[in-house]
């Protein structure tokens, strides 16, 4: 009687390794279906939060002098400031000041957009999306400002303004309308740039994949929520900007 050979139990395949950030930057570009597919099993969000935080500062730092600067100046001149409030916004106090104070702002308002993607895509779309998810997707989608980076420090630098846009808002510059409706109007134009439509389809597109709803109700849910920050933002910078 030969001796039976039992067969050995297949071999389970490890699950695939998270991407590198490098290669999650090209996907974001190339196939971003594929990129939120991976950020579902393997959801990441620190490296690209970091980025949008330096870039932020980036930014600030390379158009103060061209940008900041100028517009401030003019602020205060029509509102009659004090000589300590030119001699800070000439010197590095100022610099150093907006250099921390705008990417805090932008890290809270990153936390609090994926807050509401999390909400919508959960309880609007009928999705499954924990926070986690949706600040990876918020952060990689968010990958597109280190695109239009250059872009806006040209135009900034070009335009002595740090409010630039590309889109209907570039015909209406915030700075130079008068009256609460105009400005209203300004901010709320300043939001349809071709970079933040951009980064809310890329939002809708991995929110569709990740909490698994459908593309179309996925980009409706998004686009509508890029509306109301669009008009909360022109409502508050009609009120306390400009």
């Amino acid at each position: 009687m030969s001796d039976v050979v039992a067969t050995p139990p297949p071999i389970e395949s490890a699950p695939p390794g998270a991407w590198p950030f490098p290669r999650r930057l090209v996907a974001l570009i190339t196939a971003p279906r594929a990129l939120f597919a991976h950020l579902a099993e393997r959801p990441s969000w620190i490296v690209p939060f970091l980025l949008l935080i330096l870039a932020a500062g980036v930014f600030v730092d390379t158009t103060w002098q061209n940008a900041w600067v100028p517009q401030m100046t003019a602020k205060m001149d029509e509102q009659g400031a004090p000589e300590q409030a030119y001699e800070m916004v000439a010197g590095n106090t100022g610099l150093i000041m907006y250099s921390l104070a705008i990417p805090i702002i932008g890290a809270i308002m990153t936390f609090i957009y994926a807050g509401a993607v999390m909400f919508v895509g959960n309880f609007l779309l009928g999705g499954r999306l924990d926070y986690k998810r949706a600040l990876s997707i918020v952060s990689h989608a968010g990958l597109v400002s280190l695109i239009a980076l250059p872009v806006r420090i040209l135009l900034a630098n070009a335009a002595a303004s740090p409010q630039v846009t590309l889109g209907p808002g570039a015909l209406l510059p915030p700075e130079q309308q008068e009256g609460f409706a105009l400005k209203f109007l300004a901010f709320f134009f300043q939001s349809f740039d071709v970079f933040t439509l951009w980064q809310t389809a890329l939002v809708a597109i991995g929110v569709s994949i990740v909490a698994r709803v459908g593309l179309k109700p996925a980009m409706m849910a998004m686009f509508g929520l890029f509306l109301v920050f669009a008009l909360f933002g022109a409502v508050m910078g009609a009120a306390f900007g400009g």
